[in-house]
Protein backbone atom coordinates (compact mmCIF):
# COMPACT_ATOMS: atom_id res chain seq x y z
CA UNK A 1 0.00 0.00 0.00
CA UNK A 2 1.27 3.50 -0.83
CA UNK A 3 0.37 6.97 0.39
CA UNK A 4 -0.34 10.03 -1.78
CA UNK A 5 3.39 10.67 -2.16
CA UNK A 6 3.89 7.18 -3.57
CA UNK A 7 5.73 5.94 -0.47
CA UNK A 8 5.09 2.59 1.15
CA UNK A 9 2.61 2.91 3.99
CA UNK A 10 1.31 0.68 6.74
CA UNK A 11 -2.20 -0.42 5.75
CA UNK A 12 -3.64 1.01 8.97
CA UNK A 13 -2.05 4.42 8.40
CA UNK A 14 0.83 6.35 10.00
CA UNK A 15 -0.87 9.54 11.20
CA UNK A 16 -0.95 10.90 14.76
CA UNK A 17 -4.09 8.94 15.56
CA UNK A 18 -2.41 5.69 14.59
CA UNK A 19 0.70 6.56 16.61
CA UNK A 20 -1.52 7.01 19.68
CA UNK A 21 -3.44 3.81 18.96
CA UNK A 22 -0.26 1.79 18.57
CA UNK A 23 1.00 3.21 21.87
CA UNK A 24 -2.19 2.04 23.59
CA UNK A 25 -2.03 -1.33 21.85
CA UNK A 26 1.56 -1.82 22.97
CA UNK A 27 0.58 -1.15 26.57
CA UNK A 28 -2.26 -3.67 26.30
CA UNK A 29 0.09 -6.38 25.00
CA UNK A 30 3.44 -5.44 26.57
CA UNK A 31 3.29 -8.16 29.24
CA UNK A 32 2.73 -10.85 26.59
CA UNK A 33 5.59 -9.48 24.51
CA UNK A 34 7.95 -9.36 27.48
CA UNK A 35 7.11 -12.95 28.40
CA UNK A 36 7.87 -14.15 24.88
CA UNK A 37 11.11 -12.18 24.74
CA UNK A 38 12.26 -13.78 28.00
CA UNK A 39 11.45 -17.29 26.73
CA UNK A 40 13.26 -16.54 23.47
CA UNK A 41 16.39 -15.49 25.34
CA UNK A 42 16.43 -11.69 25.31
CA UNK A 43 18.94 -10.60 27.96
CA UNK A 44 21.63 -8.06 28.74
CA UNK A 45 24.09 -7.75 25.87
CA UNK A 46 21.88 -9.49 23.31
CA UNK A 47 21.72 -8.37 19.69
CA UNK A 48 18.05 -8.14 18.69
CA UNK A 49 16.37 -7.55 15.34
CA UNK A 50 12.93 -5.88 15.53
CA UNK A 51 11.20 -6.66 12.22
CA UNK A 52 8.49 -4.23 11.16
CA UNK A 53 9.07 -2.13 14.26
CA UNK A 54 6.46 0.51 13.50
CA UNK A 55 7.09 3.60 15.64
CA UNK A 56 9.32 1.53 17.91
CA UNK A 57 7.40 0.95 21.12
CA UNK A 58 8.77 -2.61 21.30
CA UNK A 59 12.17 -1.44 20.10
CA UNK A 60 12.58 0.94 23.02
CA UNK A 61 11.48 -1.67 25.56
CA UNK A 62 13.90 -4.18 24.06
CA UNK A 63 16.71 -1.62 24.20
CA UNK A 64 16.26 -1.22 27.93
CA UNK A 65 16.31 -5.00 28.36
CA UNK A 66 19.52 -5.59 26.40
CA UNK A 67 21.25 -2.61 28.05
CA UNK A 68 23.98 -0.35 26.82
CA UNK A 69 26.18 -3.26 25.72
CA UNK A 70 23.42 -4.86 23.64
CA UNK A 71 21.92 -3.75 20.36
CA UNK A 72 18.42 -3.48 18.92
CA UNK A 73 18.16 -2.96 15.18
CA UNK A 74 14.71 -1.80 14.03
CA UNK A 75 13.59 -2.33 10.44
CA UNK A 76 10.47 -0.44 9.33
CA UNK A 77 9.10 0.53 5.92
CA UNK A 78 7.36 3.74 7.01
CA UNK A 79 9.55 6.85 6.92
CA UNK A 80 7.26 8.57 9.42
CA UNK A 81 7.47 5.71 11.91
CA UNK A 82 11.25 5.50 11.55
CA UNK A 83 11.58 9.25 12.12
CA UNK A 84 9.40 8.97 15.23
CA UNK A 85 11.58 6.15 16.58
CA UNK A 86 14.83 7.99 15.85
CA UNK A 87 13.57 11.03 17.77
CA UNK A 88 12.45 8.92 20.73
CA UNK A 89 15.69 6.94 20.96
CA UNK A 90 17.73 10.17 20.86
CA UNK A 91 15.50 11.76 23.49
CA UNK A 92 15.96 8.72 25.74
CA UNK A 93 19.70 8.41 25.00
CA UNK A 94 19.32 4.80 23.85
CA UNK A 95 22.43 4.61 21.71
CA UNK A 96 22.08 0.83 21.44
CA UNK A 97 19.18 1.34 19.00
CA UNK A 98 19.89 1.44 15.26
CA UNK A 99 17.29 1.89 12.54
CA UNK A 100 16.79 0.94 8.92
CA UNK A 101 14.00 2.07 6.63
CA UNK A 102 13.23 -0.98 4.51
CA UNK A 103 10.52 -3.43 3.56
CA UNK A 104 10.85 -6.63 5.60
CA UNK A 105 10.46 -8.64 2.39
CA UNK A 106 13.51 -7.04 0.74
CA UNK A 107 15.59 -5.78 3.69
CA UNK A 108 19.34 -6.28 3.49
CA UNK A 109 20.92 -7.43 6.76
CA UNK A 110 24.33 -8.79 7.76
CA UNK A 111 24.27 -12.58 7.92
CA UNK A 112 24.75 -14.56 11.15
CA UNK A 113 24.58 -11.38 13.24
CA UNK A 114 21.58 -11.44 15.59
CA UNK A 115 20.81 -13.46 18.71
CA UNK A 116 17.07 -12.81 18.60
CA UNK A 117 14.59 -11.56 16.01
CA UNK A 118 11.06 -10.45 16.88
CA UNK A 119 7.96 -9.41 14.98
CA UNK A 120 4.39 -8.79 16.08
CA UNK A 121 1.45 -8.49 13.66
CA UNK A 122 3.78 -7.92 10.72
CA UNK A 123 3.78 -11.12 8.68
CA UNK A 124 -0.03 -11.07 8.41
CA UNK A 125 0.19 -7.86 6.33
CA UNK A 126 2.90 -8.96 3.90
CA UNK A 127 2.37 -10.14 0.34
CA UNK A 128 5.37 -12.48 0.65
CA UNK A 129 5.92 -13.39 4.32
CA UNK A 130 8.19 -16.29 3.34
CA UNK A 131 10.66 -13.79 1.85
CA UNK A 132 10.80 -11.86 5.12
CA UNK A 133 11.26 -15.06 7.11
CA UNK A 134 14.13 -16.18 4.84
CA UNK A 135 15.92 -12.86 5.39
CA UNK A 136 15.48 -13.09 9.14
CA UNK A 137 16.77 -16.67 9.14
CA UNK A 138 19.90 -15.62 7.26
CA UNK A 139 20.51 -12.75 9.70
CA UNK A 140 20.34 -14.98 12.80
CA UNK A 141 23.49 -16.55 14.15
CA UNK A 142 23.61 -20.29 14.83
CA UNK A 143 21.48 -20.82 17.94
CA UNK A 144 19.66 -17.53 17.34
CA UNK A 145 15.89 -17.47 17.76
CA UNK A 146 12.98 -15.90 15.92
CA UNK A 147 10.05 -14.98 18.19
CA UNK A 148 6.70 -14.18 16.56
CA UNK A 149 3.29 -12.94 17.64
CA UNK A 150 0.61 -13.12 14.95
CA UNK A 151 -3.00 -14.09 14.27
CA UNK A 152 -4.05 -17.58 13.30
CA UNK A 153 -7.85 -17.06 13.16
CA UNK A 154 -8.64 -13.36 13.07
CA UNK A 155 -12.40 -13.78 12.75
CA UNK A 156 -12.34 -15.87 15.93
CA UNK A 157 -12.51 -12.63 17.93
CA UNK A 158 -15.83 -12.50 19.80
CA UNK A 159 -17.89 -9.86 21.54
CA UNK A 160 -20.32 -11.65 23.83
CA UNK A 161 -23.25 -11.98 24.07
CA UNK A 162 -23.20 -12.37 20.25
CA UNK A 163 -23.21 -8.99 18.50
CA UNK A 164 -24.13 -8.88 14.78
CA UNK A 165 -22.70 -5.39 14.15
CA UNK A 166 -19.35 -6.39 15.68
CA UNK A 167 -19.25 -9.56 13.59
CA UNK A 168 -19.90 -7.56 10.40
CA UNK A 169 -17.13 -5.10 11.27
CA UNK A 170 -14.63 -7.91 11.89
CA UNK A 171 -15.59 -9.61 8.61
CA UNK A 172 -15.01 -6.34 6.76
CA UNK A 173 -11.57 -5.92 8.35
CA UNK A 174 -10.72 -9.48 7.39
CA UNK A 175 -11.84 -8.90 3.81
CA UNK A 176 -9.89 -5.65 3.48
CA UNK A 177 -6.63 -7.22 4.72
CA UNK A 178 -6.98 -10.08 2.25
CA UNK A 179 -7.72 -7.62 -0.56
CA UNK A 180 -4.43 -5.83 0.19
CA UNK A 181 -2.50 -9.10 -0.06
CA UNK A 182 -2.33 -9.94 3.63
CA UNK A 183 -3.36 -13.09 5.49
CA UNK A 184 -5.23 -12.58 8.79
CA UNK A 185 -4.80 -16.31 9.53
CA UNK A 186 -1.07 -16.42 8.77
CA UNK A 187 -0.27 -18.23 12.02
CA UNK A 188 -1.64 -21.47 10.60
CA UNK A 189 1.12 -21.44 7.96
CA UNK A 190 4.01 -19.98 9.93
CA UNK A 191 5.55 -23.16 11.41
CA UNK A 192 5.83 -24.66 7.93
CA UNK A 193 7.32 -21.45 6.53
CA UNK A 194 9.88 -21.30 9.33
CA UNK A 195 10.93 -24.90 8.77
CA UNK A 196 11.31 -24.29 5.05
CA UNK A 197 13.61 -21.36 5.90
CA UNK A 198 15.86 -23.77 7.79
CA UNK A 199 14.68 -23.01 11.31
CA UNK A 200 13.59 -25.48 13.97
CA UNK A 201 10.35 -24.95 15.90
CA UNK A 202 10.95 -24.72 19.64
CA UNK A 203 7.60 -23.44 20.84
CA UNK A 204 4.06 -22.96 19.50
CA UNK A 205 1.68 -21.47 22.03
CA UNK A 206 -1.86 -20.09 21.68
CA UNK A 207 -2.67 -16.64 23.02
CA UNK A 208 -6.21 -15.45 23.69
CA UNK A 209 -7.24 -12.97 26.35
CA UNK A 210 -10.64 -12.09 27.82
CA UNK A 211 -11.64 -8.58 28.84
CA UNK A 212 -14.81 -7.31 30.47
CA UNK A 213 -16.22 -3.78 30.07
CA UNK A 214 -13.87 -1.17 31.49
CA UNK A 215 -10.72 -3.22 30.85
CA UNK A 216 -7.92 -2.40 28.41
CA UNK A 217 -8.66 -5.60 26.50
CA UNK A 218 -12.32 -4.65 26.05
CA UNK A 219 -11.30 -1.20 24.83
CA UNK A 220 -8.68 -2.53 22.37
CA UNK A 221 -11.03 -3.17 19.38
CA UNK A 222 -12.92 0.16 19.67
CA UNK A 223 -9.63 2.06 19.59
CA UNK A 224 -8.80 0.27 16.36
CA UNK A 225 -12.29 0.60 14.88
CA UNK A 226 -12.40 4.32 15.64
CA UNK A 227 -9.68 4.86 13.03
CA UNK A 228 -10.20 1.94 10.65
CA UNK A 229 -13.97 1.70 10.18
CA UNK A 230 -14.09 5.02 8.26
CA UNK A 231 -11.48 3.56 5.87
CA UNK A 232 -13.66 0.48 5.39
CA UNK A 233 -16.65 2.65 4.54
CA UNK A 234 -14.59 4.78 2.14
CA UNK A 235 -13.32 1.64 0.37
CA UNK A 236 -16.69 -0.06 0.15
CA UNK A 237 -16.13 -2.87 2.64
CA UNK A 238 -18.75 -1.64 5.11
CA UNK A 239 -21.80 0.62 5.08
CA UNK A 240 -22.03 3.69 7.29
CA UNK A 241 -25.24 2.29 8.76
CA UNK A 242 -23.24 -0.76 9.93
CA UNK A 243 -20.71 1.52 11.62
CA UNK A 244 -23.40 3.57 13.33
CA UNK A 245 -25.05 0.39 14.58
CA UNK A 246 -21.75 -0.89 15.99
CA UNK A 247 -21.16 2.26 18.04
CA UNK A 248 -24.71 2.13 19.40
CA UNK A 249 -24.29 -1.53 20.32
CA UNK A 250 -20.92 -0.90 21.91
CA UNK A 251 -22.36 1.65 24.31
CA UNK A 252 -24.93 -0.90 25.47
CA UNK A 253 -22.25 -3.57 25.88
CA UNK A 254 -20.11 -1.23 27.96
CA UNK A 255 -22.97 -1.05 30.45
CA UNK A 256 -23.66 -4.81 30.45
CA UNK A 257 -21.98 -6.72 33.28
CA UNK A 258 -22.46 -9.97 31.33
CA UNK A 259 -20.47 -8.75 28.33
CA UNK A 260 -16.91 -9.73 27.48
CA UNK A 261 -14.44 -9.53 24.60
CA UNK A 262 -12.34 -12.54 23.55
CA UNK A 263 -9.35 -11.39 21.50
CA UNK A 264 -8.54 -12.76 18.04
CA UNK A 265 -6.80 -16.13 18.50
CA UNK A 266 -3.06 -15.58 18.20
CA UNK A 267 -0.02 -17.77 18.08
CA UNK A 268 3.33 -17.34 19.80
CA UNK A 269 6.19 -19.07 18.02
CA UNK A 270 9.85 -19.46 18.88
CA UNK A 271 12.00 -20.93 16.11
CA UNK A 272 15.75 -21.55 16.33
CA UNK A 273 18.52 -21.54 13.74
CA UNK A 274 20.62 -24.74 13.98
Amino acid sequence: MTNEAGESEYILGTDDGELARLDFQHRVWSASATSLWERAGVKLGAKVLDVGSGPGYCTLDLARLVGEHGRVHAVEVSERFISFLRARKTQQALTQVTTQQADAQTMILPENSFDIAYCRWVLCFLNDPAAAIARVAAALRSGGRFAIHDYYLYTGVKLAPPCASFTRAVAAVNQSWKASGGDPDIGQRLPQMLIRAGLQIREVTPLVRIGRPGSMIFDWPPEFFRLYLPRLVANGFLAQTDVDEYWRDLQAYREDSAAFLATPPMIEIIAEKP
